[in-house]
């Protein structure tokens, strides 16, 4: 975090107090956090860690001895947790093929979708779910 807020004042930008972190715990009780790059902003510098790609999201699960490990990095177009009353669930919008679409669309062209997470135990790393548990949005038409 400190090395976020130093680059954007390197940057000739100022760090804003917003939340881009997030703690919660997987359905099967593994305790993580999210750093999501896109959610830090930068006065005067505003596109210092997202783009046309997106921004990095990356998660970190906490080990036994209090350590972390970076369990799973990706550029995504954004992160919404899904809590429950004893877990939580990531969702990452991402698109493209990542969505299933086939070829080499535009970005304009892009479809989106939204991905959950799950824990892939025999990996030690978070991986996409299946994508027919995908969440699409409706895709508004210009006539």
């Amino acid at each position: 975090m400190r090395h976020m807020e130093d680059q954007c004042r390197e940057n000739d930008g100022k760090p804003l107090p917003h939340k881009f972190i997030e703690h919660a715990n997987l359905a099967d009780g593994l305790e993580f956090w999210i750093i999501n790059h896109g959610a830090f902003e930068c006065d005067g510098n505003a596109s210092l860690y997202s783009g046309t790609a997106g921004a990095e999201v990356l998660v970190y699960l906490v080990l036994p001895n209090g350590h972390a490990k970076e369990v799973f990095a990706r550029y995504v177009y954004g992160v919404a947790v899904e809590r429950s009353r004893t877990s939580a669930k990531l969702w990452l919008a991402v698109s493209g093929s990542m969505c299933g679409q086939q070829g080499s669309p535009t970005h304009g062209d892009s479809i989106s979708c939204d991905r959950s997470l799950i824990w892939n135990a025999k990996a030690q790393k978070l991986e996409f779910a299946p994508l027919s548990e995908a969440r699409f949005r409706a895709r508004v038409r210009n006539w």
